[in-house]
């Protein structure tokens, strides 16, 4: 039987796609895709691994980019299995959680900020007005 290639979930598809090491249209392409499914092959072939792509990403998906792809899943789980593409999907990509969790950073930055007493005593006392926008994360 054909090993498991180790991408039996979303957390892991999304884990791999952020250490995988692509770079140009083939990161592109594994920013956008979702994943939808794995199913196990059989003794002669190997599984497949069905990612969903938004049909606005379809210029993503080359010959090439898919070989870079299959190329990188090789290197980590020592066989390229199958690739099938959906349209839709119940996860989100890894280019989608990026920017979720960039908007959760900027909203627990600001309400920090907002809620801070020496900041409200400046807002209540002198008129401070906060310039929109200009609030940031700290990044370590």
């Amino acid at each position: 039987m054909p090993a498991d290639i180790g991408i039996t979930d979303a957390e892991t598809w999304l884990h791999f796609a952020g250490t995988c090491g692509l770079k140009g249209v083939g990161k592109q392409l594994v920013d956008n895709v979702a994943f939808a499914g794995y199913a196990n092959g059989t003794l002669t072939a190997h599984g497949t691994l069905t990612l969903a792509l938004d049909s606005g990403f379809d210029y993503l998906r080359s010959e090439r980019t898919l070989g870079e792809l299959r190329d990188a899943i090789a290197s980590r789980y020592g066989v390229a299995p199958r690739l099938a593409f959906a349209t839709a999907a119940e996860g989100e990509t890894l280019k989608q959680r990026s920017h979720r969790q960039r908007d959760e950073q900027q909203n627990v930055a600001e309400e920090t900020f907002m809620n801070h007493p020496d900041v409200r005593q400046l807002m209540q006392q002198h008129g401070a007005r906060l310039v929109p926008d200009s609030i940031r994360p700290y990044e370590e």
